[in-house]
């Protein structure tokens, strides 16, 4: 038994990571490796108590996480293990091989911010498995509108993965998200160093006319956004997303609600979950309902109706509507909306066997807008709106 003192230079080491040395003395268990400190000139040092000089090892990067403890972030790049036996120079030179995420920030100038971050999330765990994005740091600063950051990280040894940036405004405290669809890329080679260079923060806002006066997209996300809208003569907003997706995505509803109002423009909401075929089928008539109303109540100006990304849940309200209204087949309808956004996917069995129902059709006085006028009378779904003005009728009775 004895004791051994290291003390590596290391290469790759991330912001607010740590070095560890694992190895057969613990098992190769990350939790028992010997945390190494940083000295003053740079060096990882510590110290390791052995039971016998027989054993191998490796230094690995670390980080302390409140929930987890200890983890792993990345191993050394190492043709084999190092051993007691190996008498490496003082200090070991470590290498960590490292993964660069980069892009470019370019925002008009009503979305003008300062002060304000982006960050990254994908289908890794390194930029935080969608549930919690990584925030990357500032790398240049071009004036007030245009910017690039970068995130570094260790090796993605996944396959094929799925990502995308966002953008926490902070004037108005909502978080912009990349449009459909996502980014993707291949897992980097282990052993160098990798740049992903995105050039642009992809923030299009792609409307798409469907039928006569009425649009179909993604979900507006900031003031050019809402000034875009205004311009294609929109009066009428329809929202299909529920309150967790706005919460999920960091939606400024009051923001956005005091934009639509400076344009003229009435925000209305009916949630509806996505990927879930039995609500669809439940509240899909009333939906269709609610942009007849909006259609024949607006009749100075377009509507614009969406869900998160203009491809599904808007695509089956506008489809169930058309063939209410013109009495159409369904297919028909679908392949002139594909000829005119071709990325549409409604659930088409769902729409299918609704596509020769009645409406559900209500009465614009229980459509209360989300930026309306009165705060105390706003309610998300136009079900809420009808059940309270029922609830009023019932104890006028009484």
């Amino acid at each position: 038994m004895g004791v051994r003192t290291f003390r590596a230079s290391c290469t790759g080491v991330c912001e607010g990571e740590g070095v560890a040395i694992t190895g057969s003395f613990c098992g190769w268990n990350v939790w028992e490796s010997v945390q190494l400190e940083k000295d003053e000139n740079g060096f990882w040092c510590g110290e390791l108590d052995t039971f016998n000089d027989d054993y191998e090892y490796k230094y690995i990067v670390t980080v302390n996480s409140e929930h987890h403890g200890r983890e792993l972030r990345g191993w050394e790049v190492l043709n084999g293990n190092r051993t007691e036996g190996f008498l490496p120079r003082d200090p070991e030179a470590v290498y960590f091989p490292c993964v660069v995420f980069r892009v470019k920030l370019m925002l008009l100038e009503d979305d003008r911010d300062e002060g304000g971050e982006m960050l990254i999330t994908g289908g890794c765990w390194q930029i935080g498995d969608w549930h919690a994005p990584a925030k990357m740091k500032r790398i240049s600063d071009d004036g007030d509108l245009h910017s690039e950051w970068e995130l570094v990280v260790h090796p993605i040894t996944v396959g094929c993965f799925p990502y995308r940036y966002l953008y926490n405004h902070r004037l108005d405290r909502t978080t912009w998200w990349e449009q459909d669809p996502d980014r993707t890329r291949y897992g980097s080679d282990v052993y160098r160093d990798v740049v992903y260079d995105d050039h642009v923060f992809r923030s299009e806002f792609k409307t798409s006319f469907i039928w006569d006066r009425i649009l179909m997209g993604p979900y507006p996300q900031k003031r050019s956004d809402v000034r875009e809208l205004n311009d294609l003569g929109v009066k009428a907003v329809l929202s299909l997303q529920t309150d967790n997706e706005l919460s999920v995505r960091g939606v400024n509803s009051e923001a956005m609600n005091n934009y639509y109002l400076s344009d003229g423009i009435q925000s209305y909401r009916y949630q509806m979950k996505d990927f879930d075929a039995v609500e669809l089928e439940k509240y899909l008539l009333r939906a269709a309902g609610t942009l007849r109303t909006l259609l024949n109540h607006h009749t100075d100006g377009n509507i614009y109706v969406h869900c998160m990304s203009g491809i599904s849940r808007s695509a089956a309200v506008l489809a169930l509507e058309k063939c209410n209204r013109e009495r159409v087949g369904y297919d028909q309808v679908f392949d002139e909306m594909r000829w005119r956004r071709p990325v549409v996917s409604p659930n088409h069995a769902v729409v299918r066997n609704l596509a020769g129902a009645d409406l559900e059709v209500i009465d614009m006085d229980t459509l209360i807008p989300e930026n309306g006028r009165d705060e105390e009378h706003v309610f998300t779904n136009s079900f809420l709106a009808m059940a309270r003005k029922r609830l009023r009728f019932a104890v006028f009775r009484r």
